[in-house]
């Protein structure tokens, strides 16, 4: 019976440090992710592909944040005096978008429909006083 052959880390570019800078935050993720999925065999846990994250998490507000992630993940459970864990790879991912990753997209959607109907009611107001305005004459 032979012996199958170890499972080594597939040789790519890890991705870049992230200081908490939202305008890279996503780049960054995606990063992570693809070389997460490229070696899933060896980062084949929730913990695993945590800790491979909070790894380049180590400057500015991402390295606060990764402190206090693992600060907590390690701390001991009170009742059974064991560490708390890492949680869960979605509800991490999940907790990296609402911090790092901004909406301002939709946010900037929201202010230009509300300005386009702000133009429109201005429009009819206007015109509304002209003919007002032609009416008294």
């Amino acid at each position: 019976m032979s012996t199958p052959a170890p499972t080594r880390e597939a040789h790519l570019s890890k991705p870049n440090n992230f200081d908490g800078d939202k305008s890279y935050a996503c780049h960054f993720l995606s990063s992570c992710q693809a070389y997460l999925s490229l070696n899933e065999r060896i980062y084949n846990t929730d913990k695993s592909k945590i800790i491979f994250v909070l790894s380049f998490m180590q400057e500015k507000a991402a390295g606060d944040w990764a402190t206090n992630r693992t600060t907590v993940a390690l701390a001991p459970n009170p009742t059974t005096n064991t560490p708390t864990g890492f949680g869960t790879w979605v509800d991490f991912l999940n907790d990296f978008r609402n911090t790092f990753i901004t909406t301002d997209d939709s946010a900037d959607a929201v202010t230009i429909s509300l300005s386009i109907h702000l133009i429109t009611s201005l429009r009819l107001s206007i015109h509304l006083i002209s003919s007002l305005c032609l009416l008294q004459q």
